[in-house]
């Protein structure tokens, strides 16, 4: 639990020491107001030269197999995926975390946030 040490016990003091340093995290920027940021960024006025994929000498794979629509199935990558995994997971994995965050062989053990958190697609502060 949240006093009893576990989990908790080593984040806790981790956040307070952060916090003791940096100060209070600031408040996430609405979605909306990132959104119509980046879309109103502009790229250069020239992009740097680059070469066509056949010009990077990397493997190439040939054939029908869509070797990669497991991954895919598995893990969707957009923020509407992001953010609906976030919330499943606080609807159906929160309670029992503490208990069974080491065990992934349980349905909702984890939050199943990491590649979300490492590509963008969901924000620290959301």
């Amino acid at each position: 639990g949240f006093h009893g040490g576990g989990h908790w016990g080593t984040l806790m003091p981790f956040k307070r020491t952060c916090e003791k340093q940096l100060g209070m995290p600031r408040r996430p920027i609405p979605r909306a107001d990132t959104f119509f940021m980046l879309e109103r960024m502009k790229g250069p006025n020239e992009w740097p030269a680059s070469k066509d994929v056949e010009g990077l000498n990397i493997a190439m794979i040939n054939g029908n197999e869509e070797w990669d629509k497991p991954i895919l199935d598995r893990f969707p990558m957009s923020e509407d995926d992001a953010v609906a995994n976030m919330n499943t997971f606080f609807q159906h994995g929160f309670a029992k975390y503490e208990r069974d965050r080491s065990r992934a062989d349980i349905d909702w053990s984890t939050s199943k946030l990491s590649a979300h958190l490492r590509i963008g697609s969901l924000s620290p502060t959301e």
